[in-house]
């Protein structure tokens, strides 16, 4: 049952409005569509801060394809490795926050030119440490982000969720996923998409 409200008594606009669906808000906040961009402008906030309207095209399809990839991994595991070097202080930036917004995977960090003969160290904590995870959130964000890593993650694994019966069929691979997410969203994400699986 939708409730009609009045519109404020402006001349010539006495027409009634449908009072909006409190679950088609939140479904919309929590489409790909409004997603993805909130992804992209939280990554570029955090790291930039106030110069976030000042980076390159560059930074910023970095930034969309991060997006894209951290979005896509609430739905499958996706078979894919993201790197930056360390002397790209904002690339490894975005980089490690991304990782905080991922659902549970492998993070790596390769001190190494050459990928042959190197040793793997695993780092590990115990249960106890784990427990300090929203802690951690917010102590790798600039006091002024608006919201906190773990609030981001928990609403791309909302909309994941809300979303993977439209977006995922069984036999989909992980790149059919990823292009499926793009189309969905339209606007740019499709040609982001289309980067990020390489075609």
């Amino acid at each position: 049952m939708n409730t009609i409200i009045q519109s404020p008594a402006v001349p010539g606009h006495g027409e009634a409005y449908p009072k909006p669906d409190a679950s088609m808000l939140t479904a919309t906040m929590d489409a790909p569509a409004y997603v993805l961009p909130m992804l992209a402008d939280y990554l570029l906030e955090s790291v930039f801060d106030s110069y976030r309207l000042t980076v390159s095209g560059e930074c910023s399809c970095s930034a969309d394809l991060l997006s894209l990839t951290v979005y896509a991994s609430h739905f499958v595991p996706l078979p894919l490795c993201v790197d930056a070097w360390t002397g790209d202080r904002p690339a490894g930036a975005l980089v490690r926050l991304a990782s905080l917004l991922m659902p549970p995977a492998m993070l790596s960090l390769s001190v190494s030119a050459s990928v042959t003969d190197v040793r793997v160290l695993h780092v590990t904590t115990s249960d106890v440490d784990r427990r300090l995870d929203s802690f951690i959130d917010m102590q790798l964000l600039p006091n002024r982000a608006r919201m906190d890593a773990g609030y981001v993650r928990r609403r791309l694994a909302a909309s994941a969720d809300r979303w993977r019966g439209r977006i995922v069929n069984v036999d989909m691979t992980a790149d059919m996923v990823v292009r499926s997410i793009g189309d969905f969203a339209g606007d740019r994400w499709p040609s982001v998409a289309s980067c990020m699986i390489g075609g």
